[in-house]
């Protein structure tokens, strides 16, 4: 780790990094998911793949390919409550990370941080 003598913003700093390294797992589990189920539950009839074949990228094409199987495929009938919930939850998840990820700190304290993102209207 790196020491910045005096840095009252160090724990702030070590939070990101854990964060960071949070996210990498959750992409690491979504993505184990999708290749198993691809596999495994007929995910190769999706209208997901059928569109663009098994989604390797792209997080939220990832989550959707998963929110269709557990809604159609009767395999995973008894696990479709705790699949969609944690799909709900790595969405969220997903992002609180780009907020603080994709944002810039305007201000910060040891008991307050304020954040800026701009936000693009097409």
């Amino acid at each position: 780790m790196i020491e910045i003598p005096g840095d009252h913003n160090l724990p702030i700093y070590i939070a990101i990094g854990v964060m960071v390294v949070q996210w990498g797992y959750v992409e690491e589990f979504i993505s184990d998911y999708v290749l198993l189920l691809y596999h495994k539950c007929d995910g190769k009839n999706s209208k997901t793949c059928r569109k663009g074949g098994m989604p390797r990228s792209q997080f939220n094409r990832k989550l959707a390919f998963l929110n269709e199987i557990f809604l159609e495929s009767h395999i995973l009938d008894k696990y479709r409550d705790e699949g969609l919930s944690l799909i709900c939850r790595a969405k969220e998840f997903s992002k609180n990370r780009d907020a603080i990820i994709y944002s810039a700190i305007l201000f910060l304290k040891p008991d307050f941080l304020q954040l800026s993102k701009h936000q693009y209207d097409d």
